[in-house]
C-alpha cells in the first residue's frame, strides 16, 4: 500500500469528520489498514479536526514569528535551532512528527531563546534611551 493512498484515504476520512475523530482514531479507523497517515498535519486534522489543525498552524507561525525575531547567522545557536526546526518539519510531511520529543525541546529552546533576547533588548533600552531615539 503506497503512502499516497494511506494519505487519500485519511483526507477523504478527515472530510466526512471536520471535528476530528480523537486520539484513537487510528484503532477504529486504519487508513489502508496500517493505522495511522504517515504525516503531521493530516494526524492532526484526523485526531483534533480542523480547529485543531487550525491551532496547530497559528502556533507553528507564533514558533517562526519567534525565530524571525531571534535569526541573527552570526549566532550559531539560532542557526541550528532554525535548520533543526525546518528539517523535522520536512520529515514530518512522511511521518507523524507531532509527539516527537525533538520536536517539542526545539519549539521550547526558540522560544526561551526570544523570550532571552526581547527582555535583553527591553534592559538594553530602558537603561540607555537615547540609544534607541
Amino acid at each position: 500500500l503506497s503512502r499516497g493512498a494511506v494519505w487519500g484515504d485519511g483526507a477523504k476520512l478527515a472530510k466526512r469528520s471536520p471535528f476530528g475523530l480523537g486520539p484513537a482514531f487510528h484503532v477504529k479507523h486504519p487508513l489502508g489498514g496500517v493505522g495511522g497517515a504517515h504525516n503531521t498535519l493530516l494526524e492532526i486534522l484526523l485526531t483534533a479536526g480542523w480547529l485543531g489543525l487550525g491551532l496547530w498552524l497559528i502556533f507553528l507561525g507564533k514558533i517562526f514569528g519567534d525565530l524571525k525575531y531571534v535569526f541573527d547567522k552570526q549566532d550559531p545557536i539560532v542557526v541550528v535551532l532554525a535548520s533543526g526546526l525546518v528539517c523535522l518539519l520536512l520529515n514530518s510531511i512522511f511521518l507523524d512528527m507531532f509527539t516527537l520529543r525533538w520536536l517539542w525541546l526545539i519549539f521550547g529552546m526558540i522560544v526561551g531563546y526570544s523570550v532571552s533576547k526581547r527582555r535583553d533588548a527591553k534592559e538594553s533600552k530602558s537603561i540607555n534611551p537615547s540609544a534607541n531615539a
